[in-house]
């Protein structure tokens, strides 16, 4: 007998097999339909039992073949008049209502800016040690001190003088006859060119040379601004200083920094607060952050007593045409106090320097700053 090879049976009668058990697979699933559509109940019978359950709800729900111990609530409870209208605006909210499941987020989020704590505001009439600057013709002229007289002195009377007070020092004391003055000496004749730079006035021409005494004097000129730096180039020129009055607006404002970083902590998810200040640091490596300046609004009362709306005042703008083209130099602060004062993060404007014994600014009355000024006074005093 022939050994059964299924590979090569496979290899010929493989397709046949396989439709063979799919046709028989089809035919049991046709006989499970018809059966099972022979035996399902009729549409009539399933609705009359569905209204039959309908009617017995609803005789429950009437209590008609309820428990009879149990009597039926009162109609009268029911009706309008026994509920106690409330208007309900009393009860709105202003925000959205809380989610009850927390979702936590691991993305960042733009923080909120904080408000500033406290202010003080003083208005100031200061004494601006100021460049001497004149608008002339439309034109801006700066004010230059120039050298106009040069002169030498007279050494020749200046050697009499030498030897006249040198006899009188020399004189004899307590002579009771003194001997009469002697004839006043004729003065010496005029020194040749170049004397007093290169000879000496006492002990001839090998005494060392000292430089004879210059003076001069100084007039005030006004010059275009644009041809100042070429004038001050020239030797004893020097910009000429005045006295500009000045009213000012000094505003002193306390923000909560600390709190500032935290909220940005927790807005871009880090863990520190040094960590913060890195992140959110300037171009410059100051730790931040750096604010983009403040917005000023001025609103104007007329003599009259009308009162005009605010509108936007350009604060940067008036401080550099009228106070940072005149002004000579900053106010310097205290040292403690520029520990609070934040130039490199655009917090903090410094005040121009004030001529001296002529005006001081306010102090700062703000309650936080001076706390934390006395601390550091405390913190700095010797055991």
């Amino acid at each position: 007998m022939a050994k059964f090879k299924f590979k090569e049976f496979l290899l010929t009668k493989g397709e046949k097999v396989v439709l063979g058990g799919a046709l028989v697979g089809f035919g049991i699933l046709g006989v499970m339909g018809i059966s099972q559509l022979v035996s399902a109940d009729s549409p009539a019978a399933k609705a009359g039992e569905f209204n039959s359950m309908t009617a017995a709800l609803a005789a429950k729900q009437s209590r008609a073949d309820g428990d009879p111990g149990i009597a039926p609530l009162n109609p009268s409870l029911m009706n309008e008049e026994s509920f106690r209208k409330i208007d309900p605006s009393y009860f709105g909210v202003s925000a959205l209502p809380f989610e009850t499941v927390d979702t936590p987020s691991t993305k960042r989020d733009n923080p909120v800016v904080l408000g500033i704590t406290e202010a003080q505001v003083d208005l100031v009439r200061a004494p601006l040690k100021a460049y001497d600057i004149l608008e002339l013709n439309g034109k801006i002229k700066v004010g230059l001190l120039y050298n106009v007289k040069v002169g030498t002195l007279d050494t020749a009377a200046l050697k009499q003088l030498t030897q006249d007070a040198s006899r009188v020092r020399n004189r004899p004391r307590g002579n009771p006859n003194p001997q009469p003055a002697p004839a006043p000496v004729q003065p010496p004749p005029q020194a040749p060119a170049g004397f007093g730079r290169n000879e000496g006035l006492r002990g001839g021409g090998n005494a060392p040379a000292e430089p004879a005494g210059e003076r001069s004097e100084k007039t005030l000129r006004y010059v275009d601004i644009d041809k100042v730096d070429d004038e001050l180039k020239k030797e004893g020129v020097v910009p000429a200083l005045s006295v500009y009055p000045l009213r000012m607006i000094v505003v002193h404002a306390s923000f909560p920094l600390k709190e500032q970083l935290e909220v940005i902590r927790r807005a871009i998810r880090l863990r520190d607060i040094p960590s913060t200040a890195a992140e959110t640091a300037s171009g410059t490596g100051t730790p931040g952050p750096t604010f983009l300046g403040f917005e000023v609004e001025r609103r104007m009362v007329s003599p009259n007593g009308t009162v005009y709306e605010w509108q936007p005042y350009d604060h940067i703008g008036q401080y550099l045409s009228k106070i940072n083209i005149r002004k000579y130099g900053d106010q310097p602060d205290d040292g403690l106090l520029s520990y609070f004062l934040r130039y490199d993060q655009m917090m903090a404007m410094p005040l121009p320097a004030l001529a001296a014994n002529l005006g001081i600014y306010p102090g700062i009355r703000l309650e936080a700053i001076v706390r934390g000024y006395n601390k550091l006074i405390a913190a700095n005093k010797v055991p």
